[in-house]
């Protein structure tokens, strides 16, 4: 029997995805077809029906949709959960309706080809809470583990691709506008922060927080950090802080703020006029620009607290600093949130931002694809997420568990190049 799949979405008579699918369908001989579902809001319920009947095996979802369907799904997971956004939905094994978010992964293998006809890049989240809240860990855990267990090839290839794509985007010669009206973490901040221009809101939560997983701020964000103050990158890096579009725009982080209210008109402005060089863009972007507010910013009243107690070249350095500056309400709440690190992950998170310093993001980035693999080999990556992301007991067993067991050798071994295996970077 024919296996059917289908896309919704309004306006959706423009898709390619049906020709891309049943090229492939036919291509490797599946009996499967993909095609174009329009449906109103109210025939949701239906849709769902039919998956559950499996006259649908799957369907992909696309705008207006991505939030709507969200009530009608069993479970949420990977960065579905995280954005409340679904652009998959299928039934699993169990008869389960679960919708997923395969959007990163979608730009990750798509990488950025120069296409001639293409003047500019936009890149946006889905609704107004979340950009990207970061890569799908979970997932990669869960497949690896099946796998038999790091290290595989598929954690290599996650990463590789991922840091590729990263630095594709540094590369791009044309505009590359990324559009973060939400939350802004972790893979993230690869995907947005390395194009030409990152127009952030009122919306925007920035935050790097993979200490807390056993794994360090990566995707180019350790270069990202290293380029800034040695306390504030350290902070930023080591604690997983939030920071707003004030302290954004502060740190250059971004190169705009624009109100979210103004932000789709902004993107349509974009759209419309078709800017084929910086400039030209900056002159949209421009029109529609204007200072944030100050009070959501944290570095106001803690920025030199923050140099002082975080400047410091050592993990050791820092925390004496934090216990002797306790009393100060913020940063006892800093030195709490620190304890809780993985103890590994906190000192070659520091060494990564000191060295990202005096190096180029190209160094930066293979760097990273050494240190992330041997996170998965002997770190504490797949316990953090676990503790964090899947169990979410918020109890990971870190070994080691304390700062004092992590010595330099232990930490030498999450630089150490791989030979054949390094990550290989062109422009």
């Amino acid at each position: 029997m024919t296996k059917k799949y289908g896309i919704i979405g309004n306006p959706i008579k423009h898709s390619l995805s049906p020709t891309l699918h049943n090229y492939w369908f036919e291509k490797y001989k599946i009996d499967a077809n993909y095609s174009i579902i329009e449906i109103e809001t109210n025939e949701l319920p239906n849709l769902i029906n039919r998956i559950k009947d499996k006259d649908l095996i799957g369907i992909n979802i696309t705008l207006p949709y991505k939030q709507k369907i969200v009530p009608h799904i069993d479970v949420l997971i990977n960065d579905a959960e995280i954005t409340s956004s679904v652009n998959t939905v299928y039934l699993d094994d169990k008869g389960t309706i679960v919708g997923d978010n395969t959007d990163v992964f979608g730009l990750q293998a798509a990488y950025l080809k120069e296409v001639d006809n293409i003047n500019s890049i936009i890149i946006e989240g889905a609704g107004d809470r979340s950009f990207c809240a970061g890569g799908d860990v979970v997932k990669l855990r869960k497949e690896v583990l099946a796998d038999g267990g790091p290290p595989t090839n598929l954690s290599k290839s996650f990463f590789y691709d991922e840091y590729t794509l990263n630095y594709k985007i540094s590369n791009y010669k044309k505009p590359f506008i990324s559009l973060i009206n939400g939350f802004t973490m972790g893979g993230g901040v690869g995907v947005s922060m390395h194009g030409s221009h990152v127009v952030a809101s009122e919306k925007t939560m920035f935050a790097m927080p993979e200490t807390a997983i056993g794994l360090f701020p990566d995707v180019g964000g350790g270069w990202l950090l290293g380029q800034l103050d040695k306390g504030i990158g350290a902070w930023l890096s080591l604690v997983g802080a939030r920071i707003k579009a004030y302290d954004l725009l502060k740190l250059k982080l971004i190169t705009h703020y624009v109100s979210s209210e103004k932000v789709e008109i902004l993107k349509n402005s974009i759209i419309s006029s078709s800017p084929n060089s910086n400039q030209k863009v900056n002159n949209i972007i421009d029109q529609f620009s204007s200072k944030p507010q100050t009070e959501d910013s944290v570095l106001i009243d803690n920025e030199e607290l923050i140099k002082k107690a975080f400047s410091y070249d050592t993990i050791e350095q820092i925390f004496d600093e934090c216990e002797k500056l306790v009393e100060n309400e913020f940063l006892k709440i800093q030195y709490e949130e620190l304890k809780h690190k993985s103890p590994t992950s906190l000192k070659i998170s520091l060494k990564q931002i000191r060295n990202a310093s005096h190096m180029s993001l190209k160094d930066e980035l293979i760097m990273e694809y050494r240190m992330v693999q041997r996170c998965v080999e002997i770190g504490d990556f797949f316990e953090g997420v676990r503790a964090m992301l899947v169990d979410k007991d918020r109890k990971p067993n870190w070994k080691p568990n304390n700062i004092q067991d992590v010595d330099e050798t232990r930490v030498n071994l999450f630089f150490e190049d791989l030979g054949d295996l390094d990550l290989i970077l062109t422009n």
